[in-house]
């Protein structure tokens, strides 16, 4: 992802590498500052989250984020549903077409996982809308 670790005349240049890779990293954290402190959220990492988790940071994330960064949350949620909605599936078909019972028992613990954190991304996506609205709002 990203850029190359070599540069065009085909030598290692991780300079370029490495500033592309943090600014990447950087755009998947979400920075919400508040009277009293500031958090950094690594988005990919705390969602699903449990309710009362979700309440608490969407609360916070209302009353002190710009609408931009209210948008890039939303927009990350969003990625996460489709990601989680993807694994179901592939894992549904490995499960449809897999020979042997372990492979098949295994395809079939994935799936279940994936449907379990796609349940939490829609169930923490619900709870966005209703607290924070929607983009657009």
């Amino acid at each position: 992802m990203g850029i190359s670790r070599y540069n065009a005349s085909g030598y290692l240049d991780m300079t370029a590498h490495l500033a592309i890779q943090n600014m990447e990293r950087e755009e998947k954290v979400l920075h919400i500052e508040y009277p009293t402190g500031y958090m950094n959220i690594h988005m990919e990492a705390i969602f699903p989250c449990t309710v009362k988790r979700a309440d608490k940071l969407f609360r916070m994330v209302r009353r002190y984020s710009t609408p931009q960064d209210k948008a890039r949350l939303l927009d990350a949620l969003q990625h996460l549903e489709k990601k989680y909605t993807d694994k179901e599936r592939f894992y549904s078909i490995q499960v449809q077409t897999a020979t042997e019972e372990i492979d098949r028992r295994c395809n079939l613990i994935q799936q279940n996982d994936a449907k379990r954190r796609l349940a939490g991304i829609q169930r923490n996506i619900r709870q966005f809308e209703a607290i924070v609205g929607s983009k657009e709002g």
